[in-house]
Parts: structure tokens; C-alpha cells; sequence
């Protein structure tokens, strides 16, 4: 038999996204196996992959975040117009368009805009065929979304270039 050669690893560089990449699940893996990594650790990650979390996490803090509201799809299944009311009943959320997304998945995958009741059953469905729970949010018509990035630095956190992307459709999605 081949003698395997083992290569040392020593340090990983995580190039994920979405769910069990960027949710602190192999950040987990990495602490448990006590190997150096970069990026975020376990905490940071899994609190800023779940929209609703990370938006609590905001707030407290004192930064603006549009109004939001959870629903479990075990609730909705049970009860849609319950599910429905309460979406209705949070405050901001009473009047459409609405924004419908997967609370814990990568930020275009199963987002959906809804216009009347219809579009919004047909948008929380498709988002419980990713996720068992939708954050629901209203649209905000004029919208520039700007991303950042920030490290820690030799001298304290460290900022990148901006970034403006420019959605075609309404919504910044893959395509």
C-alpha cells in the first residue's frame, strides 16, 4: 500500500457563503479541532447570518434598522391567516410592498417583494422551501445599499473601499 503523505495545514482560510459557511457552523469545526483561521469567529458569524438576530443586535446598539417581524413556518403552516395578522400587526409592516427573505440564508437567495396578499403567501412559501422561518420587512422604494467591510487593524479597526452595487430589477439578486 501507498504511504500518504500528510501535508500541515497552518492556518485555513474559510471562502463560503451561506448556510454551514458563514453561519459559524465551520468556525465550530475550526475551534473543536483547535486550528488558526481567519475571519470572524463562532459567535460573530451565526449572529450576523440571522437576519432578524443580527438586526436585534443593531438596534440595541443604537444603529437605525427597518421595523421586521419573524414567522416560523410551522405557524404559518398551522395558520396563514394568523401568520398574515401578524405581519399586519407589526408596527411598520401594515401597508405593502413588503419584503419577504429566508431569515438565516445568504442575503438574494429566496428574497421575495410582495404587492398584495397573494404575493406575499407566494413569497413566504418559497421562502420556507429554504428556511423554517421568514423575516418579513417593508421595501424601501429609494433604496442604495452600500457594503463595507471592516477589520481589525495594527491600529484599531480597519475600513475597505466602498462598495455601491447597482441592482437591474428593483432588488439586488445573482442575476
Amino acid at each position: 500500500s501507498k504511504k500518504e503523505k500528510v501535508l500541515p495545514v497552518d492556518v485555513f482560510l474559510p471562502a463560503f457563503h451561506g448556510q454551514f459557511g458563514e453561519d459559524g457552523c465551520i468556525q465550530g469545526l475550526f475551534e473543536l479541532a483547535d486550528v488558526c483561521y481567519t475571519g470572524c469567529g463562532v459567535l460573530a458569524s451565526s449572529v450576523a447570518m440571522n437576519k432578524y438576530t443580527c438586526k436585534s443586535t443593531l438596534f440595541a446598539h443604537g444603529i437605525p434598522v427597518l421595523p421586521a417581524t419573524v414567522v416560523s413556518k410551522q405557524y404559518a403552516l398551522r395558520d396563514i391567516a394568523a401568520a398574515r395578522e401578524q405581519i399586519y400587526g407589526t408596527q411598520g409592516l401594515s401597508d405593502f410592498p413588503l419584503f419577504v427573505k429566508p431569515g438565516n440564508l445568504g442575503s438574494s437567495v429566496g428574497v421575495g417583494r410582495a404587492s398584495d396578499e397573494a404575493e406575499l403567501d407566494a413569497a413566504l412559501a418559497k421562502v420556507f422551501e429554504l428556511d423554517t422561518e421568514a423575516i418579513v420587512e417593508p421595501c424601501v422604494e429609494r433604496l442604495m445599499e452600500i457594503n463595507v467591510s471592516v477589520l481589525e487593524g495594527e491600529k484599531g479597526p480597519e475600513a475597505s473601499v466602498v462598495e455601491i452595487p447597482v441592482a437591474s430589477a428593483g432588488a439586488l439578486s445573482y442575476e
